[in-house]
């Protein structure tokens, strides 16, 4: 013989042979009582290299992972994300890649799919939008012609004193889109019949833009969605950690909408999902 081979025993006769003639001895001695693959499902334990699927934990795999197609792309899925462990790859091993990948031109299809897929992905949740990009020579240079006009303008470098202009804030917030709980208020005024605007902008007289989550057409009735984490509210035990600053802003919009003679309703994240008619009769009374 070439190599050895693991003994196994017959479950039914207790016939000790070599696991490569266990299938022949099923058929030749036992098929009148079982066949084959019955016999691998009763007694799979038993054999070697025979386990049950790690996806599913149903089919009987024979030295694989996995029992199909399916369950395969899963057990990928499942580790797909999770760091390698240390010396997963040699120095020499990364020395030939990197040679391997030296010169090469990606083609323009290629290129157009990887910036398409990597579109609105952020690696650190939006905090450092710029973090791991790099600009181009061109775009080095206008920022700086930029910089430069700036500064010979007489204008101190920026710093988290200064602020935008009303015009600037208006415009970034008009593309704004509307989070989930401000998609659900919008329903809910859509199916009472109550029209209204989404983010409406109102100055002071000392150049502060302040945007609203909601207005009522043709009414001086401004709404207000306060998320329970951002705001303090009732409904989380953790709150945001600058919530006296949100507070303080919250304050400096009232007292705008007062000046300006508006009538601001404010509403919590938590009632509004337990109990959604009760906003709807507070506005319905300003009507």
């Amino acid at each position: 013989m070439k190599g050895s081979c693991d003994i196994v025993k017959c479950q039914i006769c207790n016939q000790e042979m070599s696991f490569g003639r266990i299938k022949r001895h099923i058929k030749s001695k036992h098929i009148e009582i079982i066949n084959v693959d019955q016999y691998i499902k009763k007694y799979w334990s038993t054999l070697p290299l025979h386990k049950l699927c790690e996806v599913c934990n149903k089919n009987i795999v024979y030295k694989y992972k996995t029992c199909s197609p399916e369950c395969r792309s899963k057990l990928k899925h499942k580790h797909k994300g999770k760091p390698k462990p240390k010396g997963f790859m040699s120095p020499e091993h990364k020395n030939k890649i990197s040679k391997s990948h030296q010169g090469k031109i990606i083609p323009k299809e290629v290129g157009i799919k990887i910036s398409k897929s990597s579109k609105g992905v952020s690696r650190n949740k939006g905090k450092q939008p710029m973090l791991g990009k790099k600009c181009f020579h061109n775009t080095k240079k206008k920022i700086s012609n930029s910089l430069k006009k700036y500064y010979k303008q007489g204008n101190e470098p920026w710093s988290k004193n200064n602020s935008h202009s009303p015009e600037t804030i208006e415009r970034i917030f008009k593309h704004k889109p509307m989070n989930k709980l401000e998609s659900f208020v919008s329903s809910i005024l859509d199916e009472n019949q109550i029209p209204h605007h989404f983010q409406f902008f109102l100055k002071a007289e000392n150049d502060i833009c302040k945007s609203y989550d909601f207005k009522i057409k043709n009414k001086k009735i401004l709404i207000e969605i306060d998320g329970d984490y951002w705001h303090g509210g009732p409904g989380v035990k953790k709150h945001f950690f600058k919530l006296n600053e949100v507070k303080l802003n919250d304050e400096l919009k009232n007292q705008i909408a007062q000046q300006k003679g508006y009538k601001l309703l404010r509403f919590w994240e938590s009632d509004i999902y337990n109990q959604p008619e009760e906003m709807v009769k507070q506005i319905k009374k300003l009507l």
